[in-house]
């Protein structure tokens, strides 16, 4: 396609309100983080959770062994909270109340991975978006280990599987996003653990297999534990955060480091479209746009006046048509 071409499809498109992915965004900055706190650890990583809420236009995230962020969280972020039931272990769900809204009438699923002793939080519940971005169930978890780098049974996940078919018996949606530090290894893959979980079917689509988890092991290559999955949509687009780990996040007390995670963000291309593009964004591809097509209409008067003179333009060299508006 003529550049001008590309420069007003992308206009048209911006001024429709082109589609674009949701944003999603999985980190378990770990209980040192707060406990110990050596490097000031706890405001550094809610400083880091705020700038890429806010910076990656974020649309659900999973944030575990952290402290209530309710406090911090900016405008038309919120969180649903699992602290108190599973032993010391948490984790939150935040979404973006501008997009998305609980449905109502359906209350958050929350339960334990491990029963005995409890630990390991999941929490379950369904969104409504905005327009036309349809519901969908969102799971949050935090996974038991497995018994063994070989032990592939999976059966630490039976209490969110048993939990996540009571919670779908409730609700005719069927489009499932699980975000969640899955503790499993590489060779498990995503596929393996939506199988397990009995996840209605679908196209599974997730984030690559990074190795996110630990600074105390440096980040072993078989430690692929965070991850963002789903049962429906084209692909995802991964990112790994904190990349390298930044001093706040390398805790450590008497020896032994803390066991921070790296982030992972992924952007989640859907069937068809179904998420609006951010004003933000839309500002940027318009002013894009118009920079090109001045630039463009530019070179066009450059190279007739070029012709008119009778000092033949690169266009005209080649043997384009630069008379053409």
């Amino acid at each position: 396609m003529p550049l001008r071409g590309v420069a007003l499809a992308l206009l048209g498109c911006a001024a429709l309100g082109q589609r674009a992915p949701l944003s999603l965004l999985q980190w378990n900055p770990h209980w040192q983080c707060v406990v110990w706190n050596s490097r000031n650890c706890t405001e550094e990583a809610g400083k880091a959770l705020v700038a890429t809420l806010e910076g990656e236009d974020v649309d659900f995230a999973n944030l575990i062994e952290y402290a209530d962020p309710a406090g911090i969280l900016p405008e038309n972020w919120t969180n649903i909270r699992n602290a108190g039931l599973c032993g010391r272990d948490s984790l939150d769900l935040i979404y973006n109340s501008a997009r998305w809204t609980p449905v109502i009438g359906m209350w958050p699923s929350r339960g334990c991975m491990q029963v005995i002793p409890a630990d390991r939080p999941y929490l379950i519940m369904e969104f409504v978006g905005e327009q036309d971005l349809g519901h969908v169930v969102v799971v949050a978890a935090h996974f038991p280990h497995p018994r063994s780098y070989w032990d592939r049974t999976m059966d630490e996940l039976f209490e969110l599987r048993k939990g996540l078919r009571d919670f779908l018996n409730g609700t005719s949606t069927r489009r499932v996003i699980i975000i969640a530090d899955t503790n499993e290894f590489s060779h498990t893959s995503n596929y393996d653990i939506m199988e397990y979980l009995k996840v209605p079917e679908g196209p599974i689509v997730g984030t690559a297999l990074r190795a996110t988890c630990c600074y105390d092991n440096d980040f072993a290559g078989w430690t692929t534990f965070d991850r963002i999955i789903a049962n429906f949509g084209a692909v995802m687009e991964t990112t790994v955060l904190f990349d390298p780990v930044p001093d706040w996040g390398k805790e450590a007390k008497n020896g032994t480091k803390g066991a921070f995670h790296k982030g992972v963000h992924a952007w989640f291309y859907l069937d068809g479209g179904a998420a609006p593009v951010p004003m933000k964004r839309v500002h940027v591809w318009i002013l894009s746009a118009v920079i090109l097509l001045v630039a463009l209409v530019g070179a066009g008067i450059l190279g007739r006046e070029a012709l008119r003179r009778g000092r033949p333009t690169a266009y005209a060299a080649r043997g384009d048509d630069v008379s053409e508006s």
